[in-house]
């Protein structure tokens, strides 16, 4: 398992927060060269620690106002079966399997109620799916 130092773990952080910074910023930042910046990443990469480069999208300013966590519970030995047909909804942004309670959390997006309740529904009729209960987020906080 990689080791991140200090130069690593900062480089991380001022990506978490802006992933469009541009390398001579973060060098500047931490002091170090252009060059340093590049090798790391591409280090932090090739180790499978950096993933990829996302977008944060303000769903609310796209119409999706209501979220909800949709806790479910998999017949066994349909776990993989189900988290594909969960991937191929649009509402549903985010699949977490879990250890506990439920087998999955997903979490949903959608434009009112009305869309949350459609969107359960749907996901009730997904094959194999033994139980759900849906938790309304109130507010977002990080």
């Amino acid at each position: 398992m990689p080791i991140l130092d200090e130069v690593d773990a900062k480089i991380i952080n001022i990506l978490k927060k802006d992933s469009r910074t541009p390398f001579t910023e973060i060098a500047s930042t931490l002091g170090v060269s252009d060059s340093t910046i590049h090798v790391r990443l591409k280090k932090l990469k090739d180790d499978g620690i950096l993933r990829g480069y996302t977008l944060d999208i303000n769903e609310e300013l796209m119409g999706k106002k209501i979220h909800g966590l949709a806790m479910i519970n998999v017949n066994l030995g349909h776990l993989d079966e189900v988290v594909s047909a969960l991937m191929r909804k649009e509402s549903v942004i985010r699949i977490y399997e879990t250890h506990g309670a439920n087998d999955l959390i997903a979490l949903i997006n959608a434009r009112d109620l009305d869309e949350l309740r459609e969107v359960l529904i749907e996901i009730r009729k997904t094959e194999n799916i033994a139980s759900t209960a849906l938790t309304t987020i109130l507010k977002i906080w990080k």
